[in-house]
């Protein structure tokens, strides 16, 4: 419930909140250059099994 009428998440998309209502930050490493490499790698396997 302390979720529902928080006032840190306005503003922010796409955060992920564990148990406590706490924000699950990207674990090191996880960047947006990682991010595109799996987008990419991911999009390319599923032509292939689509092939």
């Amino acid at each position: 419930m302390p979720l529902l009428f928080a006032e840190e998440p306005e503003g922010r998309t796409g955060i992920l909140f564990n148990n406590k209502a706490r924000p699950i930050r990207p674990s090191r490493g996880f960047d947006k250059a990682y991010a595109d490499r799996f987008m990419t790698a991911s999009a390319s396997l599923l032509r292939r099994a689509l092939a």
